[in-house]
């Protein structure tokens, strides 16, 4: 179970974002009698860059030796994140999350660290992916 309690981690980091917007199919559908064709489904990514908490919510020192990774949490809504992506490797500083249906979303970065206490939410950032 991840502790949000107490946010351990002065959840101070940089995101710059970039979409890029992406295009879709269009497919021919129909029987004998007539055709129709579906709209295309648009979709994109969305890059995410970082720097890494040096330090804890309490002003001690966080070395990347203690951490363990992060979690970025998105929704569609301010506050609401069902969606997640962990991230195990403490080096990592990037990710794309791609295959985006188009639209704004709220994201949201966490800190963990190496005895499994994660850090509350960062400041949210927000990006349009456009088709």
């Amino acid at each position: 179970m991840i502790n949000r309690s107490g946010s351990i981690f002065l959840a101070l980091f940089f995101m710059f974002l970039s979409a890029c917007g992406g295009g879709g199919s269009s497919t021919n559908t129909g029987s004998n009698t007539s055709t129709g064709t579906v709209a295309p489904q648009s979709s994109g990514a969305i890059n995410l860059t970082w720097t890494a908490p040096a330090s804890r919510s309490d002003g001690s020192a966080l070395a990347l030796s203690e951490i363990s990774g992060y979690t970025i949490y998105f929704g569609s809504s301010v506050g609401d994140y069902p969606y997640s992506v962990a991230i195990e490797d403490p080096s990592t500083t990037q990710i794309d999350i791609t295959d985006l249906p188009v639209g704004t979303y709220y994201l949201v970065m966490t800190t963990t660290d190496s005895n499994g206490q994660e850090s509350g939410y960062s400041n949210v950032a927000v990006k349009e992916v456009a088709s």
